[in-house]
């Protein structure tokens, strides 16, 4: 689930949280996949050498949901958390083809409902639907994506690094840009996995996403 961080609301870090803490990615896996899978909490995929345990993770907490909320402003009406008058609903886009996508698409407004989030959701059709609602409108809150990670770590800075064209969340930290282009000049292994731990760290903390 990852976030545009253009969207005022999504740039308090408090807010991401909430949202992350709101989910009950266990549940999603329990449910969805009979409990098969790994939960992630971070850009790389637990099993790839690049991955080191201890990122900063975010567990299922509504009532930490409710506080990191009330911290940003917002309160509790009968119609969920509000802030400045305006009912806190997630404009949230998914691929209607993609039936896993739209299967947990399903669960986590119920998840979020819980806790006061409404969500709203959003299809697109074509590549030209997406694009327009990621690259040159700004009015969706998050993109429900498969992130495709293969063997190669270094894959997955096209999501993370500011200036690449499929960086969709808009997330943006000179310092992982600069340890981006580190590992790709170390000339081992063990050199480029200390160089990826840095990074999953400084992103899991950052919570651009919620890695699920």
């Amino acid at each position: 689930l990852i976030f545009n961080l253009r969207q005022p609301l999504l740039q308090e870090p408090k807010v991401r949280e909430a949202i992350a803490s709101g989910i009950n990615r266990q549940e999603l896996m329990d449910v969805l996949e009979n409990g098969e899978g790994v939960l992630m909490d971070g850009p790389f995929h637990p099993d790839s050498w690049a991955y080191a345990p201890g990122a900063p993770s975010v567990s299922y907490d509504p009532s930490r949901t409710q506080e990191l909320l009330r911290q940003a402003g917002f309160r509790e009406t009968k119609n969920g958390m509000e802030k400045k008058g305006e009912t806190f609903v997630l404009n949230l886009l998914v691929d209607p083809k993609n039936e896993q996508l739209v299967r947990i698409a399903k669960l986590i407004p119920q998840q979020l409902q819980e806790v006061g989030i409404g969500v709203k959701f959003h299809f697109f059709h074509s590549y030209e639907e997406f694009k327009q609602n990621t690259y040159q409108q700004n009015e969706m809150h998050a993109y429900l994506m498969n992130l495709s990670m293969g063997p190669e770590p270094d894959a997955v800075s096209r999501y993370w690094s500011t200036y690449e064209k499929i960086n969709v969340s808009r997330y943006s930290r000179p310092e992982v840009d600069v340890l981006f282009k580190k590992a790709r000049s170390s000339s081992s292994r063990e050199a480029r996995a200390l160089v990826y731990r840095q990074i999953q760290q400084l992103i899991a903390a950052d919570k651009p996403a919620v890695f699920l």
